[in-house]
């Protein structure tokens, strides 16, 4: 009989914590990048805006609770970052016990991240930001 993933002798590997850094990392980078470029620029207003500030606030989640407390477009990297990092230790141990692959358990947090940014987005363009 197999043994699950609660009775392994050898504990947790880091393996699928690496792995599921490494794929949010380009997650951010990319909806960062391109949220940014898009909240802030000149010509994006309506539907355009509501996407860049919903992949700034699901790339950057602590600096978009800034940003909705504050009213400016902050970007507080060291703790998105320290996010993001505990947010792939538990991805990876989620994707372990529900016997997935990684890169399924990944998409499962991007969408509910990007869920996060639209709703945090709605309230972004209410007050003005």
């Amino acid at each position: 009989m197999a043994e699950s993933v609660h009775e392994q002798d050898e504990g947790y590997g880091c393996r699928p914590t690496a792995a599921a850094l490494g794929l949010l990392i380009a997650f951010v980078v990319v909806a960062a990048t391109a949220g940014v470029s898009l909240a802030l620029g000149d010509n994006c207003d309506g539907i355009c805006e509501t996407a860049g500030f919903t992949l700034y606030a699901s790339a950057l989640p602590v600096s978009a609770l800034f940003a909705l407390f504050a009213g400016e477009l902050p970007v507080a990297w060291p703790l998105d970052a320290t996010f993001w990092v505990i947010a792939s230790f538990a991805i990876g141990r989620y994707a372990e016990r529900q016997r997935m692959t990684v890169p399924a358990a990944v998409i499962r947090a991007i969408v509910v991240a990007l869920i996060y940014g639209f709703v945090v987005a709605l309230f972004l363009e209410s007050v003005e930001v």
